[in-house]
């Protein structure tokens, strides 16, 4: 046995199960978790993805040391040789096979940070790397894991006050109606199969700001214990589900949609893709609408509800539109998209017209 510390566990993990509808939401935290996402974030392999927080706070607590580099390169090749999303290289939305939506192969894109995901404890998440990678690999990232075991513990063991924020979070997202809201929002994007929705909460470093990560059916929510226990995560996690629903619509709805849309209104000359459409939907539907449904006390429509301009004012526009379809229980169609792809073209026909130097 490698590690001595394999079997430390947080005694209190709280979950709770929602819908009868093709959505289920389960929210708790793993000590797997906490530590692939300290490690994997300090280690930096791939500055554009990872969190720079964790590098510098690892740094701030004296815990770098000289010999860290070579391992840290070494777990970089693994991480690049296991990461593959196929529909990634394509940013051109008219040519991915995803059009401007979420696409299928995020699913099943990081199964490294999956094993870690599903399960409950480091050596558990090693047993499930057996059928991933190499076995040079593999005894590499045990003795990964273990070299720097007495440098994150302390931090895992910090996780086990997410209890109360856990339990705060089950309330916000399980109000009376929230199983006809899941239901209506799979609806919504024509997804019919079962989605098991995993929320899990893990250390943060106590910084001002917190994060939120979706990789396949796993929210990410990185919050540090202390310093954010009284954050409000609810919309954050509807805002996520939006996306990984949206991920699971047919391919040839996704393309048809897609080009209709860009027909109209051609925003991917402006746009990132995810920013056109399916950031906006997120932020009509799943914040916006749940918000004013559950808890109308908190809802302005005036509100600031994402930090880019687009995605909130877009979000916005589209919000009765969406919040008509909602309500009937209908899908996404074609007059959808050309309703939202005119709404589209006259908000950059204004945006052109302000620009005046």
């Amino acid at each position: 046995m490698l590690f001595r510390t394999l079997t430390f566990f947080l005694s209190t993990t709280l979950f709770c199960t929602l819908g009868h509808s093709a959505i289920k939401i389960e929210i708790t935290q793993r000590n797997a978790a906490h530590i692939f996402e300290i490690m994997d974030n300090v280690s930096q392999w791939w500055p554009d993805f990872n969190n720079q927080e964790y590098a510098d706070y690892w740094k701030e607590s004296g815990k770098s040391k000289a010999d860290d580099k070579k391992l840290f390169d070494q777990y970089a090749l693994i991480r690049r040789t296991y990461y593959k999303d196929v529909d990634q290289a394509e940013r051109d939305p008219l040519k991915n096979r995803n059009g401007f939506f979420s696409t299928s192969g995020s699913l099943e894109a990081d199964p490294l940070a999956i094993a870690f995901y599903s399960s409950s404890i480091l050596e558990e998440a090693l047993q499930k790397l057996q059928k991933v990678v190499e076995p040079k690999e593999l005894k590499f990232l045990q003795e990964f894991y273990l070299h720097f075991e007495s440098r994150y513990l302390p931090w895992v063991q910090e996780g086990a006050a997410f209890a109360s924020l856990i339990e705060k979070t089950q309330k916000q997202i399980a109000p009376q109606g929230i199983e006809d809201y899941l239901s209506k929002l799979a609806k919504f994007f024509g997804v019919s199969e079962e989605l098991n929705y995993q929320v899990l909460f893990v250390w943060w470093p106590p910084v001002s700001n917190t994060q939120a990560n979706p990789t396949g059916d796993y929210l990410i929510l990185k919050h540090n214990p202390k310093k954010h226990a009284d954050a409000d995560s609810a919309d954050i996690v509807m805002h996520e589900i939006v996306h990984t629903v949206a991920t699971r619509q047919k391919l040839k709805t996704k393309t048809a949609f897609t080009e209709a849309f860009l027909k109209t209104c051609p925003a991917h000359h402006h746009l990132r893709k995810l920013e056109i459409l399916e950031e906006p939907l997120a932020v009509a539907l799943g914040q916006m609408l749940f918000t004013e449904r559950f808890y109308p006390s908190q809802f302005s429509y005036a509100a600031k509800w994402y930090n880019n301009p687009w995605n909130s004012l877009f979000g916005k526009l589209i919000y009765p539109l969406a919040k008509s379809y909602f309500e009937r229980g209908s899908t996404l169609d074609d007059a959808f998209i050309k309703q939202a792809a005119f709404l589209c073209s006259e908000s950059l026909a204004t945006a052109k017209k302000l620009d005046v130097k």
